[in-house]
């Protein structure tokens, strides 16, 4: 069959994945599965691309015990994770990164630790264990450094700079976001760490945010509107929902409300048509706060 795809292997990985696992041939079924699941990430397919990883480490445990076979099995589960996280899978992410700690400590793989360390913090942001997420931020950026990777610094940052938010800390936020964006591109990575958003449009996002609280509305309106740019100029669709979010916010704090519903509504249509529920309650919440504070207005209005 490799054969008679060798030109077309990466669109026809998954039949080839079923064929290699019907024959027992894993090394190569483990190959095509890990292919199908990051085809199906760059196609947003993120369900389908869970469901490949998980595929992929079903079959790494029928192969022997190697130094590669046991990074395969971080390399899978970050896929993993990032095909989970669009989805809001938070409890499955969390399982997911608690199998990763035995594994990592046989490698002794500085930049897969510090990649680890990236979505440790993100994940105890999540769960509200922002101490946590600041020690593990902390731990990641100085393996970044060791490492002398600049853009996962850059990401660390920003990671960092979200619990910090959370805290209310905005005067911190605002300083980390900003060293980040001299390590964040604006594009892609295309590598298979690569994050479902691209960096510096979910760093602008979260500057946004830290700028808004700070009273900072001219400043965060230029990060919002130049985070979607990047976006739309990419065509991500993904990224294009973290804009719509960014601007849409600045326009509800500054009291434009016609303006802040338009831009909502846009990102809130493009969440549902690309299932990205980890942004929805976000988007949603904001919305229903700008549709109120017209109601709220509009009433006003007809008691005067």
């Amino acid at each position: 069959m490799e054969k008679l795809y060798a030109d077309r292997l990466g669109e026809q990985a998954e039949r080839l994945a079923d064929h290699a696992e019907r024959g027992a041939i894993w090394d190569k079924a483990l190959e095509y599965l890990q292919r199908s699941g990051f085809r199906a990430c760059s196609l947003y397919a993120n369900a389908n691309a869970a469901r490949f990883f998980e595929r992929a480490l079903t079959v790494l445990k029928k192969l022997p015990e190697s130094p590669d076979n046991l990074r395969q099995a971080v390399d899978l589960r970050f896929g993993l994770r990032n095909a989970l996280l669009p989805q809001g899978e938070i409890d499955q992410i969390g399982r997911c990164l608690d199998e990763l700690d035995p594994v990592l400590a046989c490698l002794g793989d500085k930049l897969r630790s510090a990649r680890y360390a990236a979505f440790r913090c993100t994940h105890h942001f999540w769960i509200g264990q922002q101490r946590r997420a600041i020690e593990f931020g902390q731990t990641g950026a100085c393996l970044a450094r060791e490492c002398d990777d600049r853009v996962l610094l850059g990401e660390l940052l920003y990671r960092l700079a979200q619990s910090y938010y959370a805290l209310g800390e905005y005067r911190q936020a605002t300083k980390l976001l900003e060293q980040s964006l001299e390590f964040t591109p604006n594009e892609l990575r295309q590598d298979r760490y690569d994050l479902s958003v691209i960096r510096s449009v979910v760093n602008r996002m979260w500057l946004v945010f830290a700028m808004v609280e700070l009273g900072h509305f001219s400043a965060a309106m230029s990060h919002a509107k130049r985070a979607l740019e990047i976006a739309e100029h990419a065509e991500h669709p993904l990224s294009e929902v973290l804009g719509w979010l960014s601007i849409g916010l600045v326009l509800l704090r500054k009291g434009e409300l016609e303006g802040a519903v338009g831009a909502l509504e846009r990102g809130l249509d493009l969440c549902d048509s690309w299932s990205y529920r980890l942004t929805r309650p976000r988007l949603a919440s904001a919305l229903a706060v700008a549709y109120a504070s017209g109601l709220a207005q509009g009433f006003a209005a007809l008691c005067e």
